[in-house]
């Protein structure tokens, strides 16, 4: 249905989209979700799949939260402030071979001679600090190193053979020495040749002339697509939004849509759908006392609610509650049933609230993380080259790359996690097992038992600790979400950190 340069114009579409959120540090594993509804998106939008390519660039903006195709000046942030360095080596391969070759059809081989060892990483700032490029930067030598080093700014290509004469000699010699920067065959080596120095300023003029070349490379999702009716505003369950208040249309369960006007008859569906998964957990729900965690909301019959109904014979539920609050217990049933809370997805009708109320929400994610980042820079060790963030997450790097140290903020919890995906689900999965055969341990040293999630189909893995009943809107919350933030976090990264490989 589509032409060749159609098909390249898709291709590129999702390079972006796949890009930017690496960058970001956006979650891998609700990307298979996205790929999954991608064509019926599409066609939803008029019953066609005319004008295809507009069509996918207006889906892709229209994802949110965990989803979302990062923006210009988030994806600028991203790469302004994250550590290539440490990335696996087939992404750091990959960015450097389009930052060299751009669309040019002078194509220069890099991927392929990165992966055999031909070219390596070079840092133009050196990994050790010597006395010759700590007087180079000057009186803030330590903090500019500490910031700068592994950052794409400070990070360009050369032979493995030269890098080893490179070593941590002067900015000058790497210049002028036989095969330095003055005669190297790459574009972004030569262009670095022209400073005469090598300091903050160069560093802050290259990262701005890269990242307006990464955003030129990997573009957003601009459109001149106009859909001929009101289309939903699609939430999954385990993103970060308030829907109190927000109007329901219908929502999907594993890929299959079902149609619910209220908030009453989805949570009622959904605790259908679970009891079918298992009987045994919700009947017994049912006759405990009130002292059984999630008990108090089911009952034999409906006479102990104001408002409840029948969830199949014998099992009543309560449904005189919010809606935040039937959300937050779907996502605890959903924890016990071990099924992805993203693969519940509910389509909204138009937003309650405006971009104002949007930018505070943002405002105060970034207040939060502000105040939490310096605490814990200093008992892990790592986050070293985070920024706060308008997200619901940070994350920081662990011994084993593609394993994070991820706390987590949101409307009704605080968590933090051990979060594993290098990108290949059988060493995730190895990983995983391999922290799991410890699993005593870890709890011990940690100090109390942990949650281990596995979700089959999932690339992703990870195990967490979760703070109950708080909120980042909730100033007063606060100090016992840094708190747990803070001390967990160590906690949980010294626990692990023997066992990783």
């Amino acid at each position: 249905m589509l032409t060749l340069e159609d098909v390249g114009e898709v291709c590129r579409i999702v390079e972006s989209y796949l890009l930017r959120r690496l960058i970001c540090d956006l979650p891998s594993n609700t990307q298979s979700k996205v790929f999954l509804t991608l064509c019926n998106d599409i066609k939803r939008l008029d019953g066609t799949y005319d004008d295809f390519i507009e069509k996918l660039r207006y889906v892709f903006g229209n994802k949110k939260e965990k989803a979302a195709f990062p923006t210009d000046e988030d994806f600028a942030e991203g790469l302004k402030n994250k550590n290539i360095y440490t990335m696996p080596a087939r992404y750091k391969a990959y960015i450097f071979e389009r930052i060299e070759n751009g669309d040019s059809s002078e194509y220069k081989e890099i991927y392929n001679r990165l992966d055999s060892g031909e070219y390596t990483i070079e840092h133009i700032m050196p990994q050790h600090l010597t006395p010759a490029w700590a007087s180079e930067l000057g009186d803030d030598a330590e903090n500019i190193h500490g910031q700068w080093l592994h950052r794409l700014a400070n990070l360009t290509l050369a032979a493995s053979s030269y890098n080893i004469r490179y070593s941590n000699a002067s900015f000058q010699d790497k210049k002028t020495m036989k095969d330095g920067y003055l005669q190297s065959g790459l574009k972004m080596t030569q262009q670095i040749a022209k400073a005469d120095h090598w300091g903050l300023p160069e560093l802050e003029q290259r990262s701005s002339m890269l990242v307006n070349q990464c955003i030129a490379l990997w573009p957003n999702k601009d459109t001149t697509y106009v859909p001929p009716q009101k289309q939903y505003d699609e939430i999954a369950l385990d993103d970060d939004a308030s829907l109190t208040g927000r109007q329901l249309m219908k929502y999907r369960f594993r890929g299959i849509e079902h149609e619910a006007t209220t908030w009453v008859d989805m949570y009622v569906q959904m605790l259908k759908e679970l009891h079918n998964i298992d009987t045994a957990y919700l009947n017994y729900l049912a006759g405990a006392d009130d002292s059984v965690d999630l008990a108090s909301q089911f009952f034999r019959t409906g006479d102990g609610f104001e408002a409840s109904a029948l969830v199949v014979e014998g099992i009543y539920v309560n449904t005189g509650t919010s809606t935040q609050h039937k959300l937050n217990m779907l996502r605890r049933l959903f924890e016990h049933y071990d099924q992805d809370p993203s693969d519940l997805v509910f389509f909204l009708n138009e937003k309650k609230c405006n971009d104002e109320e949007s930018s505070l929400r943002h405002k105060v994610r970034r207040d939060y993380w502000s105040q939490v980042l310096p605490a814990i820079r200093t008992e892990t060790g790592t986050f070293n080259y985070v920024s706060p963030t308008k997200n619901n997450y940070m994350s920081g790097s662990t011994s084993c790359p593609g394993v994070q140290l991820s706390c987590v903020a949101n409307y009704d919890q605080a968590r933090i996690e051990i979060y594993i995906d290098t990108g290949n689900a059988g060493r995730n999965q190895m990983i995983y097992d391999s922290l799991k055969s410890h699993r005593s341990q870890i709890e011990e040293d940690y100090g109390r038992p942990l949650k281990w999630y596995n979700q089959e189909g999932n690339r992703s893995c990870k195990l967490y600790d979760e703070l109950l009943d708080v909120s980042v809107t909730n100033h007063d919350d606060w100090p016992a979400m840094i708190k747990f933030h803070v001390e967990r976090g160590a906690r949980l990264l010294k626990a692990v950190t023997p066992f990783l490989p």
